[in-house]
């Protein structure tokens, strides 16, 4: 589904455990797709597991830009983003009567989307392609490229009044 078909009023969430939520879209897991991320840093791996930061271009620094329909997408995506972040954090608020912070997956002075990959039994489960469909070997995911991502958010915890979640890359297309 695209970010922009998504009513974040519908987003709910269900108590998984004691202190875990699953986050849901009309009653399913909540994946959508991004617009073109540029990735300035590649496959990075941190205590075996492996993480993309990508940067959402074109925030609020192009308004002499030629190219403003690209501005306007970048700012929708960007938005969604923190409007999901802030529904996650007042639908945990909510439920357990608390004034939790939540740990953002944007950094906000670089427009860095901080995403991981979905891993099982030290396996990576996502799909990595070019343009035409041909599989790639995600270990060699170059820096300095554009990809389109497909991406889940399937729930939150709850650690020393944090909520913490991870945007997991399903997919990821390399735009060539």
């Amino acid at each position: 589904m695209d970010f922009r078909d998504i009513t974040i009023d519908n987003i709910d969430l269900r108590k998984k455990t004691k202190n875990s939520y699953d986050i849901l879209y009309n009653n399913t897991t909540l994946e959508f797709y991004t617009i073109l991320l540029f990735c300035p840093f590649g496959l990075e791996e941190k205590y075996n597991n492996y993480f993309i930061n990508f940067q959402i271009e074109n925030i609020d620094t192009n308004k002499n830009t030629i190219d403003t329909h690209k501005n306007t997408i970048d700012n929708d995506f960007y938005d969604f983003l923190i409007k999901l972040e802030l529904n996650i954090k007042t639908l945990v608020n909510n439920l357990e009567k608390s004034d939790y912070n939540i740990n953002s997956q944007i950094n906000k002075k670089s427009n860095m989307l901080y995403t991981k990959l979905i891993q099982k039994n030290k396996k990576i489960l996502c799909k990595f392609t070019n343009n035409e469909n041909e599989n790639l070997n995600i270990y060699k995911l170059e820096k300095k490229k554009y990809y389109f991502c497909k991406l889940n958010c399937d729930s939150l915890w709850i650690t020393n009044n944090t909520i913490y979640f991870k945007y997991k890359i399903k997919e990821i297309k390399l735009n060539n």
